[in-house]
């Protein structure tokens, strides 16, 4: 990344590529396993999650990605020379590194909090149920508060690091440009409440981190002599 490259950083470009590339793969990975469940109301959510085997897995492995994206992030803008570009991924790994704890809590309380009521739910008497639906209720109602936040932060965080690929050389600049849009797609998405547009920006945020990742690989590759 507009890096002054020897022997050490090259190697620790590769291991930031790599784990930027599969925390990519992960995070597609998850989503694609998740798909759509009913979330709306907690008397479909809960049958579902009932007879649903991978749910906590899914949730943990979404957890999984953000945090393999910040540790690539954080290991490959260490590498920055230009000030500019220093200056701005400060700003981005900091807002990345809250990003993730809230992206965190959100997806914490999914893997955990819901399947534990679905299994209260399946042995639940005529007394005990609706107070059950109820607290799942509430459950729904407070995460739906914290996913357009968690993935507005995402977003932001995307754009943070758009920024700073236009001070990096060594990269081609529609990338930085490319990063931009999806990062602003993805926080405008958050912000109009409207997943069909997060949905679209967050597959062209997968896009831009694998090319990215994948550009440094080759870039480093290119420079063994």
């Amino acid at each position: 990344m507009g890096i002054t490259i020897n022997p050490d950083e090259r190697n620790f470009v590769k291991i930031g590529a790599i784990l930027g590339i599969i925390g990519t793969l992960l995070y597609i990975f998850a989503s694609a396993i998740h798909g759509n469940p009913p979330i709306e109301e907690a008397e479909t959510l809960l049958p579902f999650l009932a007879d649903s085997t991978l749910w906590r897995e899914v949730h943990l492995a979404n957890i999984a990605a953000i945090f393999l994206w910040l540790a690539s992030f954080i290991i490959l803008t260490s590498l920055l020379s230009n000030k500019i570009a220093i200056i701005w991924s400060k700003v981005a790994n900091s807002f990345m590194i809250m990003t993730c704890g809230v992206f965190a809590l959100y997806f914490h309380i999914h893997s955990f909090a819901l399947p534990l009521l679905a299994t209260k739910w399946v042995s639940a008497d005529e007394e005990t149920y609706g107070s059950i639906v109820i607290e799942t209720n509430a459950t729904l109602t407070m995460l739906g508060t914290t996913a357009f936040i968690s993935q507005a932060m995402l977003g932001l965080s995307i754009i943070l690091y758009g920024i700073v690929l236009l001070f990096v050389p060594v990269l081609k600049r529609w990338l930085a440009y490319l990063g931009i849009i999806a990062g602003l797609g993805w926080l405008i998405g958050a912000i109009i409440i409207d997943f069909s547009i997060i949905v679209r920006f967050t597959v062209l945020a997968w896009i831009w981190v694998f090319l990215v990742c994948t550009l440094l690989l080759l870039n480093m590759r290119s420079t063994i002599h």
